[in-house]
């Protein structure tokens, strides 16, 4: 990582777009915009009141270190609630504060994983449609269906941060992730997420991987399981519009819990892994507590982890 952003103040970057965009990646603007397989050192900036995104990645392997990004905006309070939105295919993305995209047509990898390591992600605001976070987003697609996601590798480290008071709603199903949307596999260690807010997800809204079977132009999703490690983590306190659940295991992700500390604040579970779409988690030593209700639920198909494997409730 021989190219470094350092100590500086990047503002004002990006223009909303009326209306989303359809095509390529890196149609919409932000604060800083990495491509095409690079691997830059961005560490000590402060990256704030940015349009669409603050860091924008594409299939680059970026270290974001030890940054404050914050008040990025999608022009709220326009009626057109597709600003910083896109469409590639049938799918809808809607930009985030970082916003990390591997989009692989072969079975190559990168030589290094995406590390966001250190930053404080705090005081962003969304209302745009389409998958996206209020504060960060990892996603991985391909046109090839032999690609083995897991036996790919690590993706991105997410570690270390302080994301909070975050907002990801615009009374849609598809805004999610209030903190973390996450749609690939990687680490996710010692991060403390805390009010934030979406329709659905909360704090952490895990999914697959896509695959788009008859190409770009008229694609089927697919969604591959991939593997996330998420450890050390405390998570409490986020607000859901619809759905108040802290973590949201959706579609077939497969996610590994392991010393995390999750907290509930109403009558929703603090953690819920949807198994009616094929997602499954294996939980190890958290403390999983709700005052206001329960603290899991695997929709009838998965049993409460509390008592076992040195989970508890309390």
């Amino acid at each position: 990582r021989n190219s470094i952003l350092s100590g500086f103040t990047i503002q004002s970057g990006g223009t909303p777009i009326l209306s989303f965009q359809s095509g390529t990646f890196g149609r919409t603007t932000g604060g800083i915009e990495v491509q095409s397989g690079s691997a830059p050192t961005i560490t000590g900036n402060t990256i704030t009141n940015n349009a669409c995104s603050g860091i924008f990645s594409v299939s680059s392997s970026p270290l974001i270190q030890n940054n404050e990004i914050s008040n990025t905006i999608d022009g709220a309070g326009s009626s057109d609630q597709f600003l910083c939105s896109y469409l590639y295919g049938v799918y809808l993305f809607s930009e985030s504060p970082i916003f990390l995209m591997a989009y692989y047509t072969n079975r190559s990898t990168l030589s290094n994983p995406a590390v966001i390591s250190g930053n404080t992600i705090e005081n962003n605001s969304f209302t745009s449609l389409g998958s996206g976070s209020g504060a960060i987003y990892v996603d991985l697609n391909t046109t090839d269906a032999s690609i083995d996601y897991n036996g790919q590798g690590i993706y991105y480290v997410i570690e270390n941060n302080v994301i909070r008071n975050n907002r990801h709603s615009a009374q849609a199903f598809h805004t999610i992730g209030g903190g973390m949307y996450i749609g690939a596999p990687g680490i996710i260690d010692q991060n403390l997420i805390y009010g934030n807010q979406a329709d659905f997800g909360a704090g952490v809204e895990f999914t697959g991987p896509i695959f788009w079977n008859n190409g770009n132009s008229s694609p089927t999703l697919y969604y591959d399981p991939s593997l996330v490690w998420f450890v050390n983590n405390l998570v409490a306190y986020n607000i859901g519009t619809f759905d108040d659940s802290q973590i949201e295991v959706d579609f077939p992700a497969l996610v590994e819990f392991a010393n995390n500390i999750i907290v509930g604040n109403s009558a929703l579970p603090a953690v819920l892994v949807n198994q009616s779409f094929q997602a499954n988690a294996i939980f190890d030593h958290n403390g999983i507590y709700n005052p206001d209700g329960p603290a899991f639920t695997g929709t009838g198909l998965m049993a409460d982890p509390t008592g076992t494997f040195g989970n508890i409730s309390a």
